[in-house]
């Protein structure tokens, strides 16, 4: 649950084919603007769309997002998850594609 008005981030570490680590970070922190940045080794998504003050199940298609932020490059492996801010969380899961 994401308080209303409150900072919070999701940063997910990225290791693409070629072995090249990138972040993908979606958030509303307080120093960036609120629109879609990319550069060669960070992207910042905001965090918009995402509901405040419910329960809800976030489900990020790591694999679709990261090859259409950086084209070209193929999405390998999430190397790490940063969770920051003020929120509460009650689990962390990851899928795979079969």
């Amino acid at each position: 649950m994401i308080p209303e008005n409150e900072v919070f981030s999701i940063e997910l570490t990225v290791l693409d084919l070629t072995r090249v680590s990138r972040s993908v970070m979606i958030g509303n922190q307080a120093d960036e603007s609120q629109e879609v940045s990319v550069t060669d080794t960070c992207a910042f998504l905001p965090s918009t769309s995402i509901e405040r003050r419910v329960w809800l199940n976030l489900v990020v298609d790591v694999r679709n997002l990261y090859n259409s932020l950086y084209k070209g490059c193929t999405y390998r492996s999430i190397e790490g998850i940063d969770i920051s801010g003020v929120c509460k969380v009650r689990r962390v899961m990851t899928l795979t594609n079969n």
